[in-house]
């Protein structure tokens, strides 16, 4: 379920002519072929623009507000220079949170997503 849409504030302006993604928005694109992945961890269900995240592992209720949200800012700078891409979350809770064995192995649990996907870039 989307939760709002992408709306490029003007404060993030001169970050976006400084590294260029200004002449990608001024072409008209926005990400739209992009599908990129994430290691944060947050709820979609406070923050899922245009319902482009996507969640292989399950929701990660209430982590995204651990650190103040971390997570979700992040995904939200992310979108504020590819605000038409498709973000997929890839990761698990860690034991030092749950006290279970819930890591996430990029090459055992994520190599299938990332292929599946067509994931092109992690951060």
């Amino acid at each position: 379920m989307a939760t709002e849409t992408t709306k490029l504030h003007t404060e993030n302006n001169y970050i976006r002519k400084f590294t260029g993604v200004d002449r990608f928005h001024n072409a008209g694109y926005f990400g739209e072929r992009v599908t990129a992945a994430t290691g944060e961890n947050w709820s979609i269900k406070n923050y899922n623009p245009d319902d482009l995240v996507l969640i292989p592992f399950g929701d990660g209720y209430g982590w995204g507000n651990f650190s103040g949200g971390h997570g979700s800012k992040t995904a939200a700078t992310f979108f504020q220079v590819a605000p038409r891409s498709r973000l997929v979350q890839l990761s698990k809770i860690s034991r030092a949170r749950t006290g279970k064995d819930c890591y996430c192995g990029l090459e055992d649990d994520c190599l299938p997503y990332i292929e599946e996907y067509g994931i092109t870039s992690v951060f």
